[in-house]
């Protein structure tokens, strides 16, 4: 039996209503592959063997188009992990390094931190008794450009990204402290 309605039209043949767009259900005459075809509840069941080339379209998934390759969360598709699924590996980062060190409070630009490639993070501590102007990267730091003010007992914990240059400049030069700098590497 062979049919297909490519309408939403209603189409009578061998005693089945089709109407839906389009309805595709293709048969033998061989006894040997028979087809079931059968309706309950408005349910269509269809008993068949399959066999030789099934074409899948893995280019869309439900009419819309699937890119290759790493795209924003909107435009990906969900994927569910199975509740049988074994454990997962999740590969870590540990450090062993912590390097401190000091810088005295001037009221003129130094460098808090050199540029390091392998800093995972950096940490600074103002034991002065005036503010810090801190920058990130090679700018000189004044009192009017800079990346953030750590108040006197303040901290600061840069981006976890940067590993660039970290200078800085007191408010003023009391000679009562400075930074405390720790920076962590693997």
């Amino acid at each position: 039996m062979d049919c297909c309605c490519g309408s939403s039209e209603r189409s009578h043949r061998d005693g089945i209503t089709f109407v839906a767009n389009p309805i595709i259900i293709t048969g033998t005459n061989d006894p040997q592959a028979p087809h079931e075809v059968s309706v309950t509840n408005n349910k269509l069941d269809v008993n068949a063997t399959v066999s030789g080339v099934s074409d899948t379209n893995l280019t869309e998934v439900g009419g819309a188009p699937v890119s290759l390759g790493q795209d924003t969360m909107a435009a990906s598709i969900p994927v569910v992990i199975a509740s049988d699924q074994s454990a997962l590996s999740v590969a870590t980062s540990t450090t062993g390094t912590a390097t401190r060190t000091q810088v005295a409070d001037s009221a003129t630009d130094v460098l808090l931190l050199a540029a390091n490639a392998a800093r995972l993070l950096a940490t600074i501590y103002n034991d002065s008794t005036v503010a810090l102007y801190v920058g990130l990267g090679t700018t000189t730091v004044t009192t009017t450009n800079y990346t953030v003010i750590v108040f006197p007992n303040g901290f600061f914990v840069s981006p976890e990204t940067f590993v660039g240059q970290i200078r800085g400049i007191w408010a003023s030069d009391p000679g009562t402290g400075g930074a405390k700098i720790t920076e962590i590497a693997p």
